[in-house]
């Protein structure tokens, strides 16, 4: 079953609201946002790196060895291998360590990763090694023929690189196509797949535009398609960041239902997502909710998203924590505050990966 985005409107097609219950138990637990993709994309640069460094130490093991037994032609061997590397960083330059031999001519030549001997996954590795270079145009020619051949982390972070002006001009057009074909393609991929937290971020972005639209585009502000794409996301990828949007729209829209944007913002502040804890906080604190219970657990969720504020930007957060303490009875801070201590103790992978 496809969620396809139509190329003409951008909005999910197809029987969206069978996927929104269909395995709902079982999707709701993945723990995904766009800052983990970062750092697993990231991953990929340190990944290569680590790979590279054992290849070096295997190389080296392997030549000691080989020069202590000896021999004539061993040292022929070498010496005529060695005489054609230079031979070719004469003409082609430094040369990089890669997969084939094919790959490493073409990247000591330094052609563009459009090359046709690079693979999609070699040209988006080497996106990455340029991009944290600090070689951003480079990687864009590497990540574009990466894109262009089926590989969604590429198109990801094109996406991604556009829509924040990272080392390009920012273009929210360029970023929308990038996460719609990333949505149009690969909405069915499996949940537990390690491309699954990139495509829900890709819904997420997509969502995230058309709750505001992009000027003077016909990419006008929809809620309901917003709606639509942050359900999906939510509901079969599990996304926390979805989860959250989501949750929110329940409670800004003009049918406001705070039991389902408690429902989606519990989920996401499970999973360890800031801003959705400090909501869920000041929902249950200050909300309808009634009943000792529910003020325990929502300045427990304010004291938990408090303690792991970083950064100007989440001084609300501060804020609103400290409102509702200085209100909260005696007996609320003392228990909110042991179960805030107990959540902190037994969650702290949990919290170093939502940052």
């Amino acid at each position: 079953m496809q969620a396809a985005v139509s190329p003409s409107t951008g909005g999910i097609a197809g029987p969206i609201i069978l996927l929104l219950f269909f395995g709902m138990k079982g999707r709701t637990s993945g723990a995904v946002n766009s800052g983990c993709c970062e750092r697993e994309w990231h991953g990929l640069h340190l990944c290569e790196a680590r790979a590279k460094a054992t290849r070096r130490r295997r190389a080296v093991r392997t030549s000691s060895s080989r020069a202590s037994s000896g021999g004539r032609n061993m040292r022929i061997t070498v010496f005529g291998c060695f005489s054609a590397v230079m031979m070719c960083a004469a003409f082609a330059g430094p040369a990089i360590a890669q997969d084939s031999a094919a790959a490493a001519a073409a990247r000591m030549s330094g052609a563009a990763a459009s090359a046709p001997d690079l693979s999609p996954g070699e040209a988006l590795r080497a996106g990455t090694r340029f991009y944290y270079a600090g070689k951003k145009k480079r990687a864009l020619d590497s990540l574009r023929f990466a894109a262009e051949n089926g590989h969604p982390l590429a198109a990801w972070k094109l996406g991604r690189m556009y829509s924040r002006g990272d080392g390009v001009k920012e273009d929210d057009i360029k970023a929308f196509e990038y996460f719609r074909e990333i949505a149009s393609n690969y909405a069915d991929d499996s949940p537990s797949s390690p491309r699954a937290p990139f495509i829900a971020s890709a819904f997420v972005e997509l969502g995230s535009y058309y709750l505001t639209g992009i000027n003077d585009s016909a990419i006008q502000p929809n809620v309901a398609r917003a709606r639509e794409i942050f359900s999906y996301a939510a509901s079969y990828f599990g996304d926390a960041d979805a989860q959250y949007h989501l949750g929110m729209l329940y409670l800004d829209d003009s049918d406001r239902d705070i039991r389902m944007a408690a429902r989606w913002l519990k989920l996401a502040a499970k999973k360890g997502h800031l801003k959705a804890q400090a909501r869920l906080g000041e929902l249950l604190f200050t909300g309808d909710f009634h009943g000792f219970d529910n003020k325990v657990a929502g300045l427990m969720w304010l004291t938990v998203a408090q303690r792991r504020v970083d950064g100007t930007d989440e001084a609300w957060i501060t804020e609103l924590q400290e409102r509702s303490f200085g209100l909260a009875e005696e007996s609320v801070r003392r228990r909110s505050t042991t179960l805030a201590e107990s959540w902190m103790q037994a969650n702290p992978a949990l919290i170093a990966d939502s940052r």
